[in-house]
């Protein structure tokens, strides 16, 4: 199983509660999210134990890209991301 990449991430939190990840830093460049395709509930910790992490699928210079927010950080899992 892949393991996490913690990444630097500019979140937008709406009042509502809601956040909205805008851009993410990869290889020390800021990568700009053209927007999120949907938010799930991913089960199962990538460390052994029981964990939930909201999984956010974004769309990235016409690739899809999944994010997850684990707690308080923002991470991509290993080998995932395409460029």
């Amino acid at each position: 199983m892949p393991g996490k990449i913690f990444i630097e991430t500019d979140v937008v939190f709406h009042e509502d509660g809601k956040m909205t990840p805008k851009s993410f830093v990869w290889n020390g460049k800021i990568i700009q999210i053209d927007g999120v395709k949907n938010v799930s509930i991913t089960l199962g910790s990538l460390s052994g134990g029981p964990a939930a992490a909201a999984k956010y699928t974004c769309a990235v210079k016409g690739k899809e890209v999944n994010l997850y927010f684990d707690v308080n950080r923002w991470y991509v899992r290993e080998g995932e991301v395409p460029f």
